[in-house]
């Protein structure tokens, strides 16, 4: 990948790699993102599979902590949101792709149909849209 992808993140824990696994991404705060094992085993810490209807969904949730070290704010997480929803898009159902053969919605118990990202999206910016906390990984 030419330059860092920013994808939706939203946990405080880490792990580490396991023998023989290759390390595929890190980031600022955590530094194991994504690690394959083998040759089609692969775990991934962030959620490139999140719509940003779905986050917004996580965002109103009670047990959503704002005010914690490395939280973003609800404004911030918007921003930059709405700034990446598409790389972050493109990049998942690209890796769905290459990993089964075809774009499917595995999230949804659809793996192998192309079930496509609402494609109701707000102007770029748009901070009264939402999604998670938001951070850069290298993948």
């Amino acid at each position: 990948m030419a330059a860092p992808l920013t994808v939706c993140e939203a946990h405080s824990h880490t792990f580490s790699l396991p023998a023989g696994a290759t390390h595929l991404a890190s980031s600022s705060a955590f530094k194991n993102q994504a690690f394959r094992y083998g040759r089609n085993a692969y775990a991934v810490q962030s959620h490139p599979e999140v719509t940003i209807e779905e986050f917004r969904r996580w965002q109103d949730e009670s047990s959503t902590r704002y005010g914690r070290p490395g939280t973003q704010t609800r404004e911030e997480q918007q921003i930059l949101m709405y700034r990446h929803d598409a790389a972050q898009a493109a990049w998942f159902y690209g890796f769905m792709k290459r990993l089964f053969g075809r774009e499917g919605d595995i999230w949804h118990g659809d793996v192998f149909p192309f079930t496509p990202r609402p494609s109701s999206r707000a102007p770029k910016g748009d901070p009264e849209s939402g999604n998670g906390a938001i951070e850069a990984a290298t993948y």
